[in-house]
């Protein structure tokens, strides 16, 4: 019986083995009848067509093993199987935000909880700075990591509603299972974005390396400001020198990583509602 176990451990554990160890003959002669007679039961109960079978069986062990997928939780905002242009629209769904929506009309918009909101409470959170977060980076899946609210303030004294200005926007931050699927986002979405305005060719900039980043920077058609006060930066108007006129210059960012250790990330900007400054105010 000992034998038995040691045959089969030593089967499994190196893979190569296709035939179990028999004694010289010379030996077993030697051995009492008894003996000689396990050891030739044994040798009988392992051909190698056992063996074969042992060794398939824990080749599919491991490989059933290798193939499991960790489990989405629950707080995670995972967007998989979702093609490029459907997650242009997610980032266009977070964005549709009107003056004097509460933090709550925002929040609703999520369908998990971020990290550090409580759902039970949510009264106790005012619409300045609404920056969503998720803990959650799934490898081998697509997702949001971030969404931040960025050049947009509250209604004082009603801090509850948020104040939006002609240069508002909204940064996420996506991450994608592979290079291929980031950048067919990343396509889609500058697609998406010089949709909507008149594109300054010269001042835009397309995918251009920068500290181990892809950085795209896309310049809009630049129009005179009648009030900065619309503005929630009154130094994002400029100045013109000759004719000393301010005027806005609109402009978002878009930025690719791959990290191997910290995955595939995707950081756009998008203007609120679909809305790009071309003048008035």
């Amino acid at each position: 019986m000992k034998k038995t176990i040691a045959v089969i451990l030593a089967v499994v554990m190196t893979l190569g083995i296709v035939s179990c160890s028999k004694e010289p003959e010379r030996k077993r002669k030697k051995d009492s009848g008894s003996k000689t007679k396990r050891t030739e039961e044994t040798d009988e109960d392992f051909t190698e067509e056992t063996i074969e079978d042992i060794l398939e069986t824990t080749r599919k062990k491991k490989t059933d093993k290798t193939d499991e997928t960790v489990p989405v939780p629950e707080d995670a905002y995972c967007l998989d199987g979702k093609t490029p242009e459907e997650i242009v629209e997610v980032g266009r769904y977070l964005a549709d935000v009107n003056d004097g929506d509460t933090f709550i009309d925002i929040y609703k918009k999520l369908p998990t909880a971020p990290s550090g909101i409580d759902p039970d409470n949510l009264e106790k959170y005012d619409a300045y700075g609404i920056n969503f977060l998720w803990s959650f980076t799934l490898k081998d899946h697509t997702g949001i990591k971030e969404v931040l609210f960025q050049k947009n303030s509250y209604q004082y004294p009603e801090v509850e509603k948020i104040k939006l200005y002609e240069n508002s926007y909204v940064q996420i931050t996506f991450y994608f299972a592979n290079e291929e699927e980031c950048f067919a986002a990343e396509e889609a979405f500058y697609n998406y974005l010089i949709s909507l305005g008149e594109l300054n060719a010269e001042k835009s900039t397309r995918r251009e390396e920068i500290s181990s980043t892809l950085t795209s920077n896309l310049v809009f058609k630049s129009y005179p400001v009648e009030n900065s006060s619309a503005f929630a930066d009154g130094n994002d108007c400029k100045i013109d020198k000759e004719t000393y006129e301010q005027y806005f210059e609109p402009h978002y960012v878009m930025i690719m990583q791959n990290s191997k250790s910290a995955g595939n990330y995707l950081t756009v900007q998008i203007p609120i509602a679909d809305h790009i400054y071309k003048g008035g105010k």
